[in-house]
């Protein structure tokens, strides 16, 4: 099972995509390369411009920031 098939899952269950725990689901997504899963999340209406609660980030800045070659 892909972890997309597991985020889609609760997303059709009425799951809210924008619950924040620290940060939300499309910014766990974004800082962790899940492209699959953050197109997923952007499709049911996950909020781009949040607010990540540490930084103040929204998750474009996150995915740029954790993605930058070295």
């Amino acid at each position: 099972m892909l972890l997309e098939d597991l985020v889609a899952a609760p997303i059709k269950e009425g799951a809210d995509v924008n619950e924040k725990n620290n940060q939300n689901a499309l910014h766990s997504a974004a800082a962790n390369g899940q492209h699959a899963v953050a197109q997923l999340l952007l499709s049911a209406e996950a909020k781009v411009n949040a607010k990540e609660d540490r930084a103040g980030r929204d998750a474009v800045c996150v995915f740029i920031h954790e993605h930058q070659p070295v």
